[in-house]
Formats: C-alpha cells, structure tokens, sequence
C-alpha cells in the first residue's frame, strides 16, 4: 500500500511539513562552521554545493569538517577544535532536537572515527572541551564506539 492511499490527502500534508521541518538546514549549522575561522572558505564551497542537494548538507558538513580539523591535528594544530567544541556547548543547550541528534551522534561519532583512523590522539583532542555538555557528549560517544569502554583521557 503507498502511503497517499493509507492516508488522508491532510495527513499526507501534514507528514511533509513535519519532514521539511526537522531536516537540518545551512541555518543551523552556520554558528558552528563559522566557529572555526580556518573552515570557512570549506564552508562557503559547501553552501555554493548545497544548493543543488539541500538535504545532504549535514553528513557533507561532517565529512568536510571531520576532515579539516585532523588535518590540521596532524601538523600539531589543535585550535580549530578548541573552536569547534566551543561553539558545540551552545548548540547543545537544546537536547531534544534533530541537531542535537546531528551533532552528537551524527559529527562527535565521525570526528573520533576520523581521529582514530588518522592517527590523531583522542587524548589531545578532548584537552580541548572546556563545556561540561561536549565533554558529556564527547566521552558518550567514545563509550558507544567502543563498546562501552573508558576513555584513556578519564
């Protein structure tokens, strides 16, 4: 059965209102690309992308973020997630949203797997959460990835 045969052409409506509104939009993820001041030539290229596939700018935001900081991490520079962190413990204030589910789930996940398969140490990388939210977030995510393991930073 399709769904506009099981449902009222309102509740059809309704469903695609509901979808339209949870998806995460260039908006929500602006104060944390512009956070960190060396992404944001990245981050002007992904929005120029993200006109033709709105929908895929979350994962692409990840992806291109993840990227950016361990490249840097692998010369020695840590800043931008200073700043990135920074910016996460005000998006986070709100736990019950898409974005949160977003930035924790989805970014926090990606950004250990890319600093562990590109040999940046997680330790370092969590000497640059100062919010009790990121840092929360941060060892929750660890624990999931590795199956409820503590972090060596504990």
């Amino acid at each position: 059965m399709m769904l506009n045969e099981s449902l009222p052409p309102p509740a059809v409506a309704q469903l695609c209102r509901v979808e339209i509104k949870l998806m995460i939009k260039p908006s929500h993820l602006e104060p944390i690309a512009v956070a960190v001041p060396s992404f944001s030539a990245e981050w002007r290229r992904l929005l120029v992308e993200a006109g033709q596939d709105p929908a895929s700018i979350g994962v692409e935001f990840q992806f291109l973020m993840c990227e950016h900081l361990t490249a840097q991490a692998a010369t020695g520079d840590f800043r931008g997630f200073s700043c990135l962190f920074d910016a996460l413990e005000e998006a986070l204030k709100e736990p019950s949203t898409e974005l949160y589910d977003e930035l924790t789930s989805g970014l926090l996940n990606t950004l250990l797997h890319t600093c562990e398969r590109k040999g940046i140490d997680l330790g370092l990388v969590a000497d640059c959460i100062t919010g009790p939210t990121v840092r929360k977030e941060w060892n929750a995510s660890y624990r999931w990835t590795h199956r409820d393991e503590e972090p060596s930073w504990l």
